[in-house]
């Protein structure tokens, strides 16, 4: 729904009316586009399951190849074999979300990584700092993966490299968390107001139990933007 609504520059939306910023948004930007061609939900769903079991896919070859890297061929055949009969894996990959899209992407950002600290130069460093904010793009959670290589190449290197890891990942990351600090008020993915607003429209809750008065803002287009804390009590039956 997300990538639909934005397809439809709707914004990023799951009822059409609210905009959330409680997405995993690289998944959403790279199926939107299908959405100009594709109109059966359907035909979607079998799109975005291919897609997912592609991500998949590289997920292995990225695998087997960091293993490689890390501890010899050996290695880099088991770590691949084990993760491509994993049936955890399977399942995350079956499940149409961006479960493998956000570790391919974390696991391509700690090959170039591994690449640049071999062949330093300032268009490696850049890449390292653009794959990081695919990274976060791709799942919130690769933030901690990110700092983590931030803080590792700041005490084993100089400022500069530092600085256009940071370049980098502001060019693939910094669009999303601006518009979201335009619109949300916050860079922080924020998903329970939406559920809130939703919940009110449906009836769940009482519209006196939603607080925060950003809650009502509404944008030039009339659509509701959720960014406010809410306190959602539920409706006295």
């Amino acid at each position: 729904m997300i990538a639909r609504s934005l397809g439809h520059g709707e914004g990023p939306s799951a009822s059409y009316h609210t905009l959330t910023s409680g997405v995993q948004p690289l998944i959403a930007f790279i199926i939107a586009p299908v959405t100009w061609f594709v109109h059966d939900p359907w035909r979607l769903l079998r799109i975005d399951l291919g897609f997912t079991l592609g991500c998949d896919v590289l997920l292995v070859v990225l695998l087997a190849f960091f293993a490689r890297r890390v501890a010899g061929n050996v290695a880099g055949l088991i770590a691949g074999g084990i993760w491509a009969l994993s049936p955890t894996a399977i399942r995350a990959a079956a499940g149409g979300l961006e479960t493998t899209l956000a570790l391919a992407c974390a696991m391509g950002l700690l090959l170039v990584w591994l690449g640049a600290g071999d062949r330093p130069s300032r268009v490696r460093w850049f890449v390292v700092g653009f794959m990081a904010g695919v990274a976060v793009l791709a799942r919130i959670d690769a933030v901690a993966l990110v700092g983590l290589v931030v803080v590792v190449q700041f005490w084993r290197t100089r400022l500069r490299d530092v600085m256009l890891i940071a370049l980098g990942g502001f060019v693939s990351l910094g669009p999303w968390w601006i518009y979201c600090w335009i619109t949300f008020g916050t860079p922080i993915p924020q998903s329970g107001t939406q559920l809130a607003a939703l919940a009110q429209g449906i009836g769940f809750v009482d519209s006196a139990d939603i607080a925060g008065a950003n809650l009502a803002r509404r944008d030039r287009r009339g659509r509701t933007r959720c960014g406010a804390s809410v306190d959602v009590r539920p409706t006295a039956s």
